[in-house]
């Protein structure tokens, strides 16, 4: 990206949505690339509270729900959704200020399951939001240490659905779960 910022040439991750814009997470923010003029489009944050903040932050991740709405997660504003006719990111107002919790983080991955539920891998843990209601909620499948002394101690690091909609999660230091969501718990 063409910035002077020290983030903004470290990638996270690289999407490309259902309408072939490309999205770039850089440690300077969301970004989406014009391919035609080879440029960075940087878009602009709609907080809660209605004010309006820059993006550049580090980007984590970036998917789409069943319905095709882009969603993206960032260090300083939790769950952001994009807004296609304003274009802006719109943060959601998550139930029991859950964003507190998935801000101030660093994201693996984030995947949708087929029930429209967000699944975020990230240091902190596990984390499932259902986007249907905006509750979230920490299903991190081991019992997280209290006093961490590695990158890795609490840390998921993987997540994927397999073709039976079961979630594997990769975990930094706990070995790999798999949860079976008829029965709604984890094996390891």
């Amino acid at each position: 990206a063409d910035s002077n910022q020290d983030g903004a040439n470290q990638i996270m991750g690289v999407y490309e949505d259902s309408r072939n814009n490309l999205w770039i997470c850089t440690g300077d923010g969301n970004l989406q690339f014009d391919r035609s003029t080879g440029e960075f489009k940087r878009f602009d944050v709609m907080l809660t509270d209605n004010s309006v903040k820059r993006y550049v932050n580090w980007g984590g991740k970036t998917t789409e729900d069943n319905n095709g709405d882009l969603y993206n997660i960032s260090q300083s504003f939790g769950l952001l959704k994009f807004d296609y006719k304003t274009e802006l990111f719109v943060q959601v107002n998550l139930d029991d200020n859950f964003n507190e919790k998935i801000r101030n983080s660093r994201y693996f991955e984030m995947i949708v399951d087929a029930n429209n539920n967000l699944w975020i891998a990230s240091i902190g843990g596990l984390y499932k939001i259902e986007l249907n209601n905006n509750r979230g909620y920490d299903l991190t499948p081991f019992k997280k240490k209290s006093q961490v002394t590695t990158f890795w101690d609490n840390s998921v690091s993987g997540i994927i659905i397999d073709k039976n909609q079961n979630l594997w999660v990769g975990t930094g230091k706990n070995g790999l779960y798999l949860y079976d969501s008829a029965k709604n718990n984890f094996e390891h």
